[in-house]
């Protein structure tokens, strides 16, 4: 917090006349919040790699214990079943992240919006030299299926340049 109140953002805030709680609230503070959502992140990771070792001093009952014991007895489908969950927990963990700086953030939003989507099709496609018909046959990651069908659904509206 203390690194984000010195901030150019933060100078530009109070000299436009914001008041100074909304500058700390509205500008310091959702800046860190992006910090400690990411050091929360990877706590949460550590913390389910850690319940292996907990769980296997004190002998408390969990996926972790249950994770060493097939280890020590060599049970492959217990171990697999093991790590599948504990990968599927961080997964889902970091999607929750994903759109908690979705939500903190607005530059990270601006770029999954709609009309983001359009631009970035429109650039690849000046880019590439490309006519409608190519752009929408492209198979490549950048311009997907979905993007092409959204981008000529908007044209057709009037949205599109």
């Amino acid at each position: 917090m203390l690194d984000n109140i010195y901030q150019d953002y933060v100078r530009t805030a109070r000299a436009k006349g914001c008041s100074e709680g909304a500058v700390i609230w509205r500008h310091a503070f959702r800046n860190s919040l992006m910090t400690v959502t990411t050091i929360t992140g990877l706590s949460f990771a550590g913390l389910m790699g850690g319940a292996y070792i907990i769980e296997s001093i004190f002998s408390i009952p969990g996926l972790g214990v249950m994770g060493v014991n097939a280890i020590t007895r060599k049970d492959l489908p217990y171990i697999l079943a093991s790590l599948i969950t504990i990968g599927g927990l961080f997964m889902i963990i970091m999607v929750v992240i994903d759109i908690c700086y979705a939500a903190l953030d607005p530059r990270i939003r601006s770029w999954y919006g709609g009309e983001a989507i359009l631009r970035r099709a429109k650039k690849y496609q000046e880019k590439h030299k490309l006519s409608e018909e190519q752009l929408a046959a492209l198979p490549d990651p950048v311009i997907p299926e979905e993007l092409s069908a959204k981008y000529y659904e908007l044209k057709e509206k009037g949205g599109a340049a």
